[in-house]
Order: C-alpha cells, then structure tokens, then sequence
C-alpha cells in the first residue's frame, strides 16, 4: 500500500508543534499564578515580622505572671517594649535615612517595604531570644566568682568598645553625611532609652547588682554588634545595603 510519507511526517509536526504550543501555554499560567509581586513580596516579609512581635507579647505576658510578686513589672516592660520598637524604628532610618523633603521608596526602590520588614523580623528575633533567657533557670544567683566590682567592670569594658565602634563608624569617611550621623545619633539616644528601662525590668525579675551590670553588659555588646555592621559590610548585590558598605 502506498503511504504519501511527507503529508503523514507533515501532520506528526503539525501534531508536536501544537502539544508543545500547549504545554508552553499551560506553563506560563502556572508561573503567573505562582508568581509574587515585589507587593506580595513586602507584605509576606511584614507579617513575617509581625508574626515574631506577637510573639514577644506572648513572652512579656508569660514572665509578668511568672514574676507576678514584683511590684511595677508588668509596667516597666511594657515601657522597655515601647521603647525598643522606637529604638527598632530608629535604628532602621540610620540604615534608610531620608530627609523630611525626600520619599523612601524614590529612594530605594519597592524593594524597601521588603528590607524594613526584614530588619524588623531580624530584631524582634534577636528580642524574643533576649526574653527568653529571662526564665527561673537563667535567672538564679550569678555566678559565685562574679563579685560586684567585676561585673562592673565587664559593662565598662563592654561600654568602651561601644563608643569606639559608635565613633568610627560616624566617622567613616563614606558615611559621614549630616543627615546619616543625625539618624545615627537618634537611634543612639533611643537604644539607651531602652537599655536603661529593660535592665530596670530585669533587675526587678533578679534584684542583684551583680546581675544587673551583667544584663548592661549584655545589651551593650549586642548593640556593638549592630553598629559593626557600618564597618564589616554586606555582599555584593544585597539590595538591603542601605547605607551599609558593600563589598
């Protein structure tokens, strides 16, 4: 029997061609529906962030009945907690300053819903492992060859390398503008305002000098460590640099 070979390979190709038309059509809807907008992007990275805030309400709540004998605990860490969301947002704007003139997302880009809400999660992060140190366990008596003098020491130590990062990285030659060394000074202020009142907090769950310059300690070489972060540097291609170098 006589079979026209090029009609049937024509009607394979036609067959192929349009199985392949298909499968690029059916792809590309799923790819659409799947993907995120830098919107979707933000607002996932934002209850990402909240998500870790509700969460520290939770642990403020469970060590005020923990500690509930202590008279003026439960106001003091709220004004701690007051105080370090104001500090969180201060902190940021020295990483994203903006005049009062300019707008931040002209400046950044859409992108900066996302980074704000990144750096937010970072630090509720950081505070929700600080409170949960605060438990029976941790808060026992300190350690026996700690005397008062010592753990002064210690925060003063602490303290020292503080204002030596704080100087240098005002000073650093490529951030040194008005506007960054005036957010930088008000993130600085607020940091301390929270500081002062979350070991207050801390000294009424453990009422020991000992303790208390220790908890100083603590929290002066975390901020270090935040303010270090204007001199090591993020990588290349991190689109949440702000006014972090990049290397």
């Amino acid at each position: 029997m006589f079979v026209n070979r090029a009609n049937h390979a024509s009607a394979t190709s036609i067959v192929a061609l349009a199985t392949f038309v298909v499968a690029c059509l059916l792809l590309s809807l799923s790819c659409a529906a799947g993907a995120q907008t830098q919107n979707d992007i933000n607002v996932e990275a934002a209850q990402k962030a909240e998500k870790v805030k509700q969460l520290i309400v939770k642990q403020i709540r469970m060590l005020c009945s923990l500690f509930h004998d202590r008279t003026g605990l439960v106001g003091k860490m709220d004004e701690a907690e007051e105080l370090r969301k104001n500090f969180a947002e201060a902190h940021i704007d020295s990483i994203f300053p903006v005049d009062k003139n300019q707008d931040y997302h002209e400046l950044y880009g859409s992108i900066y819903g996302y980074c704000v809400a990144t750096y937010q999660k970072e630090l509720n992060d950081q505070r929700l492992a600080e409170l949960k140190q605060w438990s029976v366990k941790n808060l026992s008596a300190p350690p026996a060859n700690m005397d008062e003098a010592t753990a002064q020491k210690s925060f003063e130590n602490a303290d020292k390398d503080l204002n030596a990062i704080y100087v240098k990285v005002i000073h650093s030659e490529a951030k040194k503008t008005p506007l960054f060394i005036l957010k930088m000074r008000k993130a600085e202020t607020a940091w301390i305002a929270f500081r002062d009142a979350d070991t207050e907090a801390f000294e009424l769950c453990q009422p020991s000098p000992v303790a208390k310059q220790l908890k100083l300690a603590e929290l002066t070489k975390a901020r270090t460590k935040q303010l270090n972060k204007w001199l090591t540097g993020v990588q290349e291609g991190d689109g949440c640099a702000g006014t972090y170098p990049v290397h």
